[in-house]
């Protein structure tokens, strides 16, 4: 007989218990409840409710337990439901009495917030210890290209001239805000310990939950046991923060495309983490990138998911919130991935410099630099503005770039708007990125400092 049943329900089906039972995805979090049943069972034996022999021998038969579960030679049956009734039934076969005497108190409403939100912190954990091996990549391949120029683009247009470092190190930017929020979602998910609150109402045992939260790794117990059995916003927190990191290797997935793509020809894709075609021989595909886009919908989805769920749930408990387990487990699936596929794919990319120094020839990207001349040669902005935007069309004419304009038909465009000519029309790509001094900015100096900060 399954732990929970009784007389009144012994008729109920195998079906029921196919469509309710978690164990596909208890199996994964076994360890953080072995750690909370652990726990628990030490307040008992404070309360003498069983001895300190008696804990000793539960434990022993979680540990086995946990042996069993990683090897994948664990009994599960779908009667029992999930992780926690088959460790009370496990603990009962191998010590009797003992097994049965340690839900006392408590509820799988506050034990499955518990054990969830451990699983999610050591997830979020494990998701930071992978993100952290990309910063290091990037600051490696912003070091080999920071000499090296190419047009920076808004629209996908070619706007102005910056070094390759300065774009890697705008995503070693955005991976270390993502650190940022994944330390703040650890945080967030052990701010407080459910356990304690049992179903909704909270138990009669004179229970040190402080000890317990400490020994757990939360800060505190519960406020509101209501509250407390029913709140996800935790595990929604941490999707929504894994749902920004997918969303930065996203956009990261559209650079990598676009620089790769035949027309533009920067990015020269590594023959270990692209693949061809199974017919055209001249074939060299960006499926790191494209799957990462396509999972990144997936990681979003999951955030989407989750607090959709959620919102339905009415104050306290429901069984609903059982199926966000499988919603966060796919979005830390998906993001791990991705993380693990791009460490290798950075590792090994380069750029076709030759082909850089081509592209900053093309779009007329040194025209904000020549307005910016003129400024320095008493031209309000605005009119400098104009006068350039006279210049690329006099110079898309003549199939030249702005800046290979004669000096004399400049200066005839710009006395004919009543302003004093000019001394000298001399600009290159390196003078333009060097001239950006500011902090955070494309020269030199600024993209060794960020360098240096990461």
């Amino acid at each position: 007989m399954a732990v929970l049943q009784s007389e009144l329900n012994l008729k109920q089906p195998d079906e029921l218990f196919e469509f309710t039972n978690g164990i596909a995805y208890d199996k994964r979090i076994a360890a953080q409840e072995i750690r909370v049943q652990k726990a628990w069972a030490e307040e008992l034996v404070r309360l003498e409710v069983i001895s300190r022999t008696d804990l000793d021998a539960a434990s022993k038969a979680l540990d086995e337990a946990q042996q069993l579960i990683e090897k994948n030679e664990f009994a599960w049956d779908i009667r029992n439901e999930d992780i926690h009734m088959h460790l009370e039934n496990f603990v009962s076969e191998k010590c009797g009495i003992i097994g049965k005497k340690m839900h006392l108190g408590r509820s799988r409403n506050d034990l499955i917030a518990t054990t969830m939100r451990l699983y999610v912190a050591d997830s979020i954990q494990e998701t930071i210890t992978n993100l952290e091996k990309i910063i290091p990549i990037l600051k490696q391949k912003a070091i080999e290209t920071k000499h090296i120029y190419v047009p920076g683009s808004t629209h996908l247009q070619h706007g102005q001239p910056v070094s390759f470092a300065h774009i890697l190190l705008g995503y070693a930017t955005m991976f270390k805000k993502d650190l940022a929020g994944l330390h703040s979602a650890k945080k967030y998910a052990l701010r407080s310990m459910p356990l304690g609150a049992a179903a909704l109402a909270g138990t009669p045992l004179e229970l040190n939950l402080q000890k317990i939260a400490d020994t757990l790794g939360f800060n505190k117990p519960n406020i509101n046991s209501y509250e407390a059995v029913g709140d996800r916003d935790f595990l929604v927190n941490s999707l929504n923060t894994f749902a920004i990191c997918a969303t930065h290797f996203s956009r990261f997935s559209e650079d990598c495309i676009y620089w790769a793509s035949t027309p533009v020809e920067l990015l020269n894709l590594s023959k270990r983490w692209s693949t061809g075609s199974s017919i055209m021989p001249n074939k060299r595909n960006p499926d790191v990138q494209e799957l990462t886009r396509g999972k990144a919908s997936h990681i979003i989805g999951a955030y989407t998911d989750a607090i959709s769920l959620v919102k339905t749930v009415p104050t306290s408990y429901g069984s609903d919130l059982h199926e966000t387990k499988q919603i966060f487990m796919r979005g830390f699936d998906e993001l791990n991935a991705v993380i693990k596929a791009w460490t290798g794919f950075l590792a090994e990319i380069s750029i076709n410099e030759k082909r850089a120094a081509e592209l900053c020839n093309k779009g007329h990207i040194l025209a904000t630099e020549i307005a910016d001349f003129l400024v320095d040669n008493d031209i309000a902005f605005r009119d400098a503005y104009k006068i350039v935007a006279e210049l690329v069309a006099k110079a898309q004419e003549q199939e030249i770039q702005v800046h290979e304009l004669d000096l004399n038909f400049v200066n005839s465009t710009i006395t004919s708007k009543g302003y004093n000519s000019i001394k000298e029309y001399n600009f290159t790509v390196e003078k333009a990125v060097a001239r950006r001094i500011n902090q955070g900015g494309t020269s030199l100096p600024q993209i060794e400092q960020q360098i240096k900060d990461l």
